[in-house]
């Protein structure tokens, strides 16, 4: 008999723009205006992108229900 793992398919998004977003941006947001007064949270890709994975990575270790065997991560 063979044994066939399930499949779990998750799609996560990142909503930094409506007023629902994480609130690790409206802190960030409020630190760039106090060093760049006409700059937003928008000019710091490199930092949102490690928010986005920071939020992936606490999900795939604290929320996932069960044993994963492997797992695949894609950033698009």
């Amino acid at each position: 008999m063979n044994w066939v793992c399930p499949i779990f398919f998750k799609t996560l998004i990142m909503d930094e723009i409506t007023s629902s977003r994480w609130n690790k941006f409206n802190d960030l947001e409020h630190i760039v205006k106090q060093i760049y007064h006409n700059m937003s949270w928008k000019y710091c890709p490199i930092k949102c992108t490690r928010l986005f994975h920071s939020r992936v990575d606490t999900f795939m270790h604290q929320c996932i229900l069960g044993k994963l065997i492997d797992y695949v991560i894609g950033y698009e």
